[in-house]
């Protein structure tokens, strides 16, 4: 009987120190799973805080991208606008440049038309202010330079046979080929 607790003894103590090795390695391995899984939970919590981050972030941007998006909407109707305007005014300013084309040759043609009125009605004038001979041939020069062919042909006609009846005709000629003029 001796015998049997002698042998029981080491079989027991192998025993107990199998349990205890493995029981250190349970506890070992149950302290790795611990320690993996904090290390995994911590993790987790970081990356969730940086996909909030992320996530704000991108709430911000797309915000912003909406707004420049909206913005760049109305810079292209305002372009537009601007388009229209500009070609408007272009029309506008083609009409006013063709107006004052157009005013500047009635303004010349008027001024022909008042320096030609005003050298007949010198010679008017002269006309019935002749005294001397001298007068009278500084009236055909400005006949003469009036340059108006049928003002020229009736002082011809005048000059020729100098008649009551041709000075009228001359004269009607002439006062009404200033009031023509002044038209």
């Amino acid at each position: 009987m001796q015998n049997d607790t002698m042998n029981a003894g080491p079989k027991s103590d192998k025993s107990s120190m199998m349990k205890t090795i493995v029981m250190i390695v349970l506890v070992l391995a149950l302290l790795g799973v611990g320690f993996w899984g904090f290390q995994t939970n911590s993790k987790l919590t970081a990356t969730s805080g940086e996909l909030a981050v992320a996530q704000t972030d991108l709430a911000t941007l797309q915000g912003k991208y909406d707004s420049l998006t909206k913005d760049n909407a109305q810079l292209a109707s305002d372009l537009a606008q601007t388009k229209t305007d500009l070609e408007k005014a272009q029309a506008d300013l083609a009409k006013a440049q063709s107006d004052l084309t157009k005013s500047q040759d009635q303004g010349k043609e008027l001024q022909a038309k008042i320096a030609s009125a005003s050298k007949k009605t010198e010679a008017l004038y002269a006309f019935l202010t002749v005294k001397t001979t001298e007068d009278f041939l500084v009236l055909d020069t400005m006949i003469t330079a009036t340059n108006d062919k049928d003002l020229i042909a009736q002082w011809s006609i005048f000059t020729s046979s100098p008649t009551t009846e041709n000075s009228a005709n001359f004269l009607l000629y002439l006062i009404t080929d200033i009031k023509d003029d002044l038209k």
